[in-house]
């Protein structure tokens, strides 16, 4: 699918295309900051199959906009504002979905799936939420450099290097750092697949731990071990240990492959 993002604040475009590169079978081909320019640009193409429209942009609004337009040929409409109230006039004119700000990845992969299917395109399948294991044998890309958590309603950016751990919690991924913890969209089988392998591991199902922040390994019993990492530098300029998180038995020899020690 092809697609437009129609926006007047360039930091909500540039956040929904980050996220947009995530999903598969899309690709964005322009960006508009208002209607005006929205207009031109969908004039412009015969082949855009989709437009992401913001509501609240100066001049002509995007309900306003997505009302205009007249016949079947026109392309599909996902809403994404961070207004509630307009979600059913955008039902009423067809619009795709409704995505509100700040957009999660998992929300918008479902939407981009409900316009291919509208579309009637075959079903792709998105690295994110459906990546199994066997996946990391036949697909290599380039290793996260950067990761997305969420923030203060909205979206921040990580180097990865500043990240000591992810932890699953009831469903939900955490990103520990040295001075907070964070939300992310992503599932830890993808983290998994996606960060480089010389520098996380996976250390037990339910975490993936930097191995440069691991400061000793501590025999827990029943051949388990607890991973004690760093932690932030107190006034005397010394490094004391933060938080500990567990080594599975069944990964304590891979581990020690990559870091050798003595049980002895």
């Amino acid at each position: 699918m092809k697609a437009l993002i129609v926006d007047d604040e360039q930091p909500a475009r540039d956040e929904l295309q980050w996220l947009l590169e995530q999903c598969s079978g899309i690709e964005v081909i322009g960006e508009a900051d208002s209607a005006s320019s929205a207009r031109e640009a969908i004039e412009d193409r015969d082949d855009l199959d989709l437009v992401f429209l913001d509501i609240d942009m100066p001049g002509v609004d995007g309900m306003r906009l997505a009302e205009s337009f007249e016949d079947e040929t026109h392309p599909l409409v996902i809403f994404v504002t961070a207004y509630e109230e307009f979600a059913v006039d955008a039902f009423e004119i067809e619009a795709v979905d409704y995505l509100l700000k700040p957009v999660r990845l998992g929300r918008l992969q479902g939407a981009v799936e409900r316009a291919r299917q509208r579309l009637g395109m075959p079903h792709e399948t998105d690295e994110v939420t459906f990546e199994t294991p066997d996946d990391q044998s036949t697909r290599r890309t380039e290793p996260l450099s950067r990761i997305s958590v969420r923030h203060d309603g909205a979206y921040r950016v990580l180097d990865v290097e500043d990240i000591l751990y992810f932890e699953a919690v009831d469903g939900d991924v955490w990103t520990e750092t040295l001075q907070t913890r964070y939300a992310t969209d992503f599932s830890l089988k993808f983290l998994e697949a996606r960060l480089d392998d010389e520098e996380f591991f996976r250390c037990h199902r339910s975490y993936i731990v930097r191995l440069e922040a691991i400061t000793r390994i501590v025999p827990d019993g029943a051949g388990t071990y607890r991973l004690q990492l760093m932690g932030a530098d107190d006034e005397s300029g010394e490094s004391p240990e933060g938080d500990a998180v567990p080594l599975a038995r069944s990964r304590a020899d891979e581990l020690k492959r990559r870091m050798p020690w003595s049980d002895a």
